[in-house]
């Protein structure tokens, strides 16, 4: 399925909710998801969801979402639709001051996404739960290009480590693909090759580039900083 055919929700369950492989208690148990955690779901079955082949099974995944009639109350609720409260003003990083800031919240991130073939960057603030496809969403909202939520596939690079991979060797150069129902985690660099995201005249990250282009020349370093190696 595309990005569009995904909606989150989250596990409101007090412990573990199990996933398993039909919509039945008695289904074999794939894994479990914790209280908290937010899900890729590709659409309801009755007191059942489906999960999204973005959240990575290689079989068919299922969770309960309503116990109460198997005496288990409510264990998962459909997430207001993350683009619902969007100002997309807000969703462009302008400056690096802003971008330091935003990097210190609780609840937002920044998130540096890249083209590879044209160069063009956007900096997004998103929240620090994000899946993939939230991030695709929010950079297409910026842009200006709503067909980008449904084509883009975002990329990492394999030579760049994260807290959960510090402690492992260099996967190599080059990148690899992400999956779209994959949590952002302490991602906070991606890239494209397959979509252009150069932003287009009146978007939000098009006026964020006329401004970069008036700050001072040692702002403009800082903001460079990230990609010198």
């Amino acid at each position: 399925g595309g990005i569009g055919s995904c909606e989150i929700w989250c596990v409101v369950h007090s412990s573990l909710v199990a996933v398993r492989t039909q919509p039945a208690l008695e289904g074999r148990c794939l894994g479990a998801r914790k209280p908290g955690a937010r899900v890729c779901v590709a659409f309801q079955e009755g007191d059942w969801v489906r999960l999204h082949t973005d959240e990575g099974w290689c079989e068919p995944a299922w969770m309960l979402a309503d116990g109460v009639a198997k005496g288990l109350g409510t264990l998962m609720q459909r997430e207001v639709d993350a683009q619902s409260g969007w100002d997309a003003s807000e969703l462009v990083v302008r400056d690096p001051e802003r971008s330091a800031a935003s990097s210190s919240s609780c609840q937002q991130v920044v998130v540096t996404i890249r083209s590879l073939r044209t160069l063009h960057y956007v900096d997004l603030l998103v929240r620090r739960d994000a899946k993939l496809f939230e991030v695709a969403a929010a950079l297409a909202e910026a842009v200006g290009r709503p067909e980008v939520r449904a084509e883009v596939r975002l990329l990492r690079s394999r030579s760049e480590h994260t807290a959960w991979d510090s402690c492992i060797s260099k996967a190599g150069a080059g990148y690899e693909s992400l999956q779209n129902g994959e949590a952002l985690g302490f991602l906070r660099r991606l890239f494209v090759l397959n979509v252009d995201i150069a932003p287009l005249p009146g978007s939000v990250a098009h006026e964020a580039e006329r401004a970069r282009s008036l700050l001072p020349p040692q702002q403009l370093a800082l903001a460079a900083a990230p990609w010198e190696q």
